[in-house]
């Protein structure tokens, strides 16, 4: 590797780390003493979300704890490299918890919509494990492209002016859901992967890319043809309303 890829690769790791941060701080993620359970599906997102977090709890002047949680869905079609995940973590010093449990299916539902059955349960159980074991804050390894796929599907799918927030505050308050990488785009994920040697502990879902986000990527490429920033300018249009210039 010549000098101008190091530092090009230095460049990708210090950005990744420097919005993380900023997410982190502006949106008062993570504070003194908190308890943070980290979603882990085994793919590249949440795995790099993990690496970054544990860095933080070795920089950050204040202790907070960390551990992540899988949550394996025994009917359906998603298999993970449990002794690789259990690695990968281990070598941050982060505890793993697997959880198994299998879920009631309609088979009808499987046509319009399989991802939201799995991911529904995924997440009904990562709540019920923060609440049963005291985790205050819930981590989740969406991102800037998650956040504007889903603003589009609402949208286009639900008729409402909504997306993916940083840091939602649920259960009267209990618990926060926390998005550290909602600044990061998934190419500055990528990247930071390759550079990071992280990989994928998954065989992708049969299902993956039939979800109703999936269904917006055609559409902001398109977007992306008439101007090359369309996607970071829908992802600023989102703290940037106009309330007094809609209909209502």
């Amino acid at each position: 590797m010549n000098k101008k890829e190091k530092k090009a690769e230095k460049k990708n790791v210090n950005n990744v780390q420097q919005l993380t941060d900023k997410a982190i701080k502006k949106f008062e993620m993570i504070e003194q003493n908190d308890k943070v359970l980290v979603g882990i599906s085994g793919g590249l997102d949440s795995l790099v979300l993990l690496e970054l977090l544990s860095n933080k709890k070795k920089y950050y002047k204040f202790d907070f704890e960390i551990k992540a949680l899988h949550i394996n869905i025994l009917n359906i079609p998603y298999q993970i490299r449990k002794d690789s995940l259990s690695d990968f973590c281990s070598n941050l010093g982060i505890e793993l918890i697997y959880v198994e449990k299998e879920i009631e299916i309609d088979e009808s539902k499987i046509t319009t919509n399989p991802c939201f059955i799995c991911s529904w349960n995924r997440r009904k159980e990562l709540f019920n494990y923060s609440k049963q074991h005291n985790f205050n804050k819930l981590a989740l390894g969406h991102h800037k492209d998650d956040a504007v796929e889903t603003f589009l599907m609402n949208l286009v799918y639900h008729s409402s002016i909504s997306s993916l927030p940083a840091n939602l505050k649920m259960f009267e308050g209990r618990m926060h859901l926390i998005r550290p990488m909602i600044y990061l785009s998934k190419e500055d994920i990528e990247k930071y992967a390759k550079i990071r040697n992280i990989t994928t502990e998954v065989k992708t879902c049969i299902y993956d890319k039939l979800t109703n986000r999936r269904k917006m990527l055609p559409l902001i490429e398109q977007m992306q043809k008439f101007n090359p920033y369309a996607k970071d300018n829908i992802f600023k249009a989102m703290s940037n309303i106009f309330d007094e210039y809609l209909p209502k």
